[in-house]
């Protein structure tokens, strides 16, 4: 080999030795600073989300919910009222905030994504159904979250019902039946045809 060979080796010998090293000391210092990053995340994460959602049963309609009460909530406040849809049916509350709930409200919610304003001044209320909603269900299970029993702070006079598919159609319906109950109603994208009260 000649000795521009040799030299050229040496150098890229020398310069990958000092590259290891300077890599290998960043290395270090990323890992010292991993908990501190991780304890900044989950900071973040816990003063986004708010308050988290907590779980009610109402004995009269068998409905358990997930629901969730804005941190200092000191007046009445108006309730949002979700209906969820035939996937997340069944007997585990969690269902409601899976994966395949992206972008309702109790997900929302729980991951501190929520609209500022529904975190702030509703109380929203998620129950779930294994048969379907029924408009004389929902509505009893009104009924409840209004009274003392439940302990909700809220608003009689601002009461809103939504619900996505299934829960779209069943939000119409007990608004249908009860009309003078509901500020307002909002269906999104309902599914299933009229149910029997």
């Amino acid at each position: 080999a000649t000795l521009a060979h040799r030299i050229e080796e040496r150098v890229t010998s020398a310069t990958s030795a000092t590259a290891a090293s300077s890599a290998c000391s960043s290395l270090q210092r990323m890992r010292r600073a991993i908990p501190t990053i991780a304890a900044l995340v989950l900071a973040s994460a816990a003063k986004m989300q708010g308050a988290p959602l907590r779980q009610l049963h109402d004995p009269d309609t068998g409905l358990s919910a997930l629901f969730y009460m804005p941190p200092a909530a000191a007046e009445p406040l108006p309730l949002l009222l979700y209906l969820h849809g035939a996937g997340e049916s069944g007997r585990e509350l969690r269902d409601l905030i899976s994966e395949g709930a992206t972008g309702t409200p109790p997900v929302e919610l729980e991951h501190g994504t929520a609209l500022p304003f529904l975190a702030k001044h509703f109380i929203v209320v998620a129950p779930q159904t294994d048969h379907g909603w029924r408009p004389a269900e929902v509505n009893k299970f009104l009924d409840f979250l209004l009274s003392s029993r439940a302990g909700l702070p809220i608003d009689a006079a601002r009461c809103y019902v939504t619900g996505h598919s299934m829960g779209g159609g069943g939000a119409l319906h007990a608004a249908a039946a009860k009309p003078s109950r509901w500020a307002a109603v909002v269906a999104v994208a309902p599914a299933g045809g009229p149910r029997a009260a």
